[in-house]
């Protein structure tokens, strides 16, 4: 038989009298199981209520003599896929002569060793720590008679690190540590494609007017348009009163001396004048 290492505290001690009890397994047998040579890895023992893993009597299917099965543990809700091994009850009961229970994992050769000794129809019991095969099962043989083989499981070994316990409460928060340096600046990534045109928002409201701007610079006169054709003449408006004599305006300069003219024509000879006085 192939022996592991367990750690079984006292509350699974307990738990595990208190199933052999039900199931009238004598204390010496279950002390003596607990003392299994250590195997490689270190495992820890997990205590469950009894589960019943085998009954040949409930389907009369009784072991015939040098008879071997394979019982499966891990079709078992209670025992988990990661059990490297089994602590089991094994009653043998309804034997029909002498012989003996074997007991060894699925996926080695048998040890030719008992785990239950049994005389005639007397039922016989003991507890065993039986190492899983890779598919979590065991080999069981009825040498030399026929018996019925009752198996009842009573907790199961599992790798030490397996069995991590729920999440704890978080703790307080820490005090904020030191501000540490600032990190060189990262090369610039690579431009991103460009998003999709976001929907149009809604108009804002009309901004307030804002002051009046200074007078640009006069602009380069444009060219001159073409002349607009001449109008028909319009109706001679009506005459309009004389206005006032204006002021005399001042004497102008004397003018330069014109040229002489000629010389007129010989007037007429006037009258004689009186005689004048002695």
């Amino acid at each position: 038989m192939r022996h592991i290492r367990r750690n079984i505290s006292r509350k699974n001690h307990r738990a595990l009298a208190a199933g052999m009890a039900i199931l009238g397994v004598a204390a010496p047998t279950f002390l003596a199981a607990q003392q299994a040579a250590a195997a490689t890895a270190p495992t820890s023992f997990v205590a469950i209520n009894p589960v019943r893993a085998l009954d040949t009597r409930n389907n009369n299917t009784k072991f015939a003599a040098n008879e071997t099965r394979t019982v499966d543990f891990r079709s078992l809700a209670s025992v988990p896929a990661n059990a490297t091994a089994v602590m089991i009850n094994v009653t043998a009961v309804g034997g029909e002569g002498a012989g003996f229970v074997s007991l060894w994992p699925a996926d080695v050769p048998s040890q030719g060793s008992s785990n239950v000794n049994f005389v005639g129809d007397q039922a016989s019991s003991n507890v065993n720590s039986i190492a899983l095969s890779a598919d979590g099962a065991i080999k069981v043989l009825a040498a030399s008679s026929p018996v019925n083989i009752v198996i009842d499981v009573l907790g199961y070994y599992v790798p030490t690190q397996s069995l991590v316990g729920p999440q704890g409460p978080a703790g307080p928060q820490g005090a904020t540590g030191t501000q540490g340096a600032t990190g060189a600046v990262g090369s610039q990534g690579a431009t991103g494609t460009q998003g999709a045109t976001g929907a149009g928002g809604i108009q804002g409201a009309a901004g307030a007017t804002g002051s009046q701007g200074a007078t640009g610079s006069q602009g380069v006169a444009g060219e001159a348009g073409a002349a607009g054709a001449t109008g028909s003449q319009g109706a001679t408006g009506a005459a309009g009163e004389a206005g006032p004599q204006g002021p005399m305006g001042p004497q102008g300069a004397v003018g330069s001396q014109g040229a002489t003219g000629e010389a007129g024509a010989a007037g007429a000879t006037g009258s004689q004048g009186a005689t004048g006085a002695a």
